[in-house]
């Protein structure tokens, strides 16, 4: 049984962590001089701080969870997210639940599938994990974020079709290759600007929708489809 799984992450949220970005910031190396430094400050600095802030989504130390998408088998795409005035506790906990009485068979046994995701290894399942134990929302599950590859806990479509070298691999990029429908008008780089402009439904929508092409990818994979 696989688990297809997606998620949408932000930028830290957490004012601490900003003021540390933001006293980063310096003017390149080439300006010497107080005043060309202090125009490059005024001219660039916001610019520059916002293009470190915004690359905070990629770590899961910092960075948050706005939604996951999952799946269980052929089942429907779900998902869990959340509102920038709800602390990311609330849906973990949230995720936690749903997945400790999705993760069971008709008997009340545990399931333990194989995690399926685009970058899972490098990225989400970890991630998953990390705010996880940051927010100390205990598992009821097994989050396989430290597994290989090759291990047979997960299947990464990302590396499966790549290999070590991911350029060019983006979800979208293999699956027009493959014919299967493309994505909407959300990518993973318009994420935080459609949550700050509270259209977070509409990244519920592309999350989900990122489930099921990398469900029909690791179909196609597979050769089941």
């Amino acid at each position: 049984m696989n688990l297809y799984i997606d998620i949408e992450t932000i930028p830290t949220q957490r004012q601490d962590f900003q003021d540390e970005i933001r006293a980063k910031i310096t003017a390149p190396g080439q300006y010497k001089k107080p005043e060309s430094i202090e125009k490059w400050m005024q001219e660039f600095g916001e610019a520059a701080f916002d293009d470190a802030w915004r690359k905070t989504s990629f770590d899961g130390t910092i960075g948050e969870i706005i939604c996951i998408g999952f799946a269980l088998g052929d089942g429907d795409a779900r998902e869990v997210h959340r509102q920038l005035n709800v602390a990311e506790s609330v849906m973990l906990a949230n995720f936690n639940l749903t997945m400790s009485e999705l993760l069971k068979d008709s008997y009340g046994n545990v399931i333990y599938p194989t995690w399926v995701g685009h970058n899972i290894c490098d990225f989400d399942a970890r991630f998953i994990w990390q705010r996880m134990v940051l927010n100390n929302v205990k598992p009821a599950f097994n989050i396989p974020y430290n597994e290989k590859p090759w291990s047979n806990k997960v299947f990464d479509t990302l590396y499966q079709w790549k290999g070590n070298n991911k350029s060019g691999g983006a979800l979208d990029r293999i699956c027009k290759a493959m014919n299967l429908k493309g994505k909407g008008d959300i990518d993973g780089s318009k994420v935080w600007d459609y949550v700050k402009a509270g259209k977070v439904a509409e990244v519920a929508e592309y999350c989900k929708d990122d489930v099921n092409k990398t469900r029909q990818l690791y179909k196609r994979m597979m050769f089941e489809g």
